[in-house]
């Protein structure tokens, strides 16, 4: 059985001890959990609780490690990521973690960190405690995932008073989190059942063989739907290759990718050089180009097409009611994170 004592994440945990130099050949579980939890102590402001939320999410899957391998169960995180917010909406310094665990395939992890307020805090005046923080931890699915976050998860356990002196000592905590990655591994369809279906497996029993049966028919279904998606969202760039073609080769639009998850996957973003009150979203055929008659005609032909092919699998969202016209500043930075999408922290 492995070790998981990891004395390089043990010592970055000290932000005063000197960083520790990586071995790649000794590589470990959580050699990628110490690299980003160097970077993550190197952001600007990650002083106070931003600190704090990084040296948690360490000892968190430490914990973890240790609480699973009294069961003989391998525990490796991969993809560890610190995130500073959700979707727009900034939470704070590394208050987000967001990680995979490379023995529950096709499962995404988070923990949402937290500050305590006061008894004397007030709506005027927050005072927040300085030896406790709340954490979150969720987990979902990843092909079933609509919004990652704890509010939208039926898995999930929630500790508010996780005290920061002595983080090891939170025991019934890490239990919880061990006892779900557990059950991932060794029945993961149940769990994909209690996902997806908001099941309480405390009142809703339902067997190995059922959750199979159900899994099995929703992978058929969803891969159906995938392959006509696919097909239908090509259909749909090349129809906003063929009317944008020009506009995009003199520089003033892009076809942004929203994911394969994402209908309509692609939109049509065009440089408003006019005034910056016209901004906003717009039918292709309402930008003034030239045949914007038979523009109109092409796409609606494609669009019926499209949803024909969609009929009773998903909604299809037509492409021509997602044209974005903004004007230059926004044009610019939206074209950078498109073609940068590494950087694009949102």
């Amino acid at each position: 059985m492995e070790n998981y004592e990891n004395p390089q994440v043990d010592e970055v945990l000290d932000v005063d001890a000197e960083e520790p130099e990586l071995e790649e050949e000794n590589a470990g579980p959580f050699d990628g959990l110490l690299k980003c939890i160097q970077e993550s102590l190197k952001k600007a402001d990650a002083k106070g609780f931003a600190e704090t939320y990084a040296k948690a999410g360490a000892t968190i899957l430490q914990q973890v490690a240790e609480q699973l391998k009294e069961d003989n169960i391998t525990f490796t995180p991969e993809d560890v990521q610190f995130l500073d917010g959700y979707f727009i909406f900034a939470m704070g310094t590394n208050s987000v973690l967001h990680f995979h665990v490379k023995e529950c395939p096709g499962w995404k992890f988070g923990i949402w960190f937290g500050t305590v307020e006061t008894e004397d805090s007030t709506e005027e005046c927050k005072k927040y405690k300085l030896d406790e923080i709340t954490a979150d931890f969720f987990t979902q699915y990843e092909d079933c995932i609509d919004k990652f976050k704890p509010s939208a998860s039926t898995i999930s356990t929630y500790e508010g008073h996780l005290e920061i002196e002595d983080l090891k000592c939170n025991w019934f905590f890490y239990h919880r989190i061990a006892d779900t990655i557990k059950m991932i591994i060794q029945y993961p369809e149940i769990m994909w059942y209690r996902d997806v279906y908001y099941a309480d497996l405390n009142y809703d029993y339902v067997t190995v063989e059922k959750a199979h049966e159900e899994f099995t028919e929703w992978r058929l279904k969803e891969n159906n739907k995938k392959l006509i998606h696919a097909e239908n969202e090509k259909v749909m760039l090349d129809a906003l290759k063929y009317i944008a073609g020009p506009v995009i080769e003199a520089g003033e639009a892009f076809i942004a990718d929203s994911g394969e998850n994402c209908s309509p996957r692609y939109r049509l973003v065009v440089l408003n050089t006019g005034d910056p009150k016209d901004d906003g979203c717009y039918r292709i055929w309402d930008l003034g180009y030239e045949d914007a008659e038979e523009d109109k005609k092409y796409f609606e032909e494609k669009e019926k097409e499209c949803e024909e092919r969609a009929k009773d699998v998903y909604w299809f969202n037509p492409v021509s009611d997602c044209c974005s016209y903004i004007s230059k500043e926004h044009f610019e930075k939206a074209k950078y994170y498109h073609e940068h999408p590494e950087e694009d922290d949102d």
